[in-house]
């Protein structure tokens, strides 16, 4: 696995898996990401400001690259070596503000994070939320702050398995439900 900076070439493939992951989602009740959230200009923006990094499938971009180049595929669509993103940047959610978190230290924040359906089970959310961690490590800042929604259970026990905090609940995206907020102290 090879997790590097985004850019606006790998947002077709991010959004392949935003769609895969609300169909999924919906199949349990889970709401939290739908066809308005999160949408391309999220993920432009999250590319202008350095804070989408892509996950790729190392295998397939060196089998890919000695047959045909950097580029298209022997089929003569791009083929999509996107194994998951994650978006981590400095910007706290409006919300964030009023939560009782456990520390006012200096944090990241980890906004989406997602993993193709071909890649899942094979480690790919974990080496995501350990690359978000060192990301904070070398920037000396020993924090990391995170929100899920409250029928999203698959994330809550991943970030539980993390050392992940449940720090309380939130109103947001103008959801029915509320969003649980998590912390991380590194």
């Amino acid at each position: 696995m090879n997790i590097m900076l985004g850019t606006e070439q790998e947002i077709d493939a991010v959004l392949r898996i935003v769609r895969q992951t609300v169909a999924e989602m919906k199949t349990y009740g889970n709401d939290q990401w739908d066809e308005h959230y999160p949408l391309r200009d999220r993920f432009v923006e999250d590319v202008a400001n350095q804070a989408l990094y892509v996950v790729q499938d190392e295998v397939f971009q060196n089998i890919n690259a000695s047959m045909n180049g950097p580029g298209l595929g022997k089929s003569g669509l791009e083929p999509t070596s996107i194994m998951g993103f994650i978006v981590v940047d400095r910007e706290e959610p409006e919300g964030y503000e009023l939560m009782q978190w456990r520390s006012d230290r200096p944090c990241l924040v980890v906004h989406r994070l997602a993993v193709s359906a071909e890649y899942r089970q094979r480690g790919v959310a974990s080496a995501m939320e350990a690359f978000a961690c060192e990301l904070a490590r070398d920037q000396a800042i020993p924090y990391l702050k995170v929100d899920t929604h409250s029928t999203n259970q698959r994330m809550q026990q991943f970030l539980e398995r993390k050392g992940y905090v449940n720090t309380g609940e939130m109103m947001a995206m103008g959801k029915n439900k509320p969003f649980y907020c998590y912390d991380k102290l590194l």
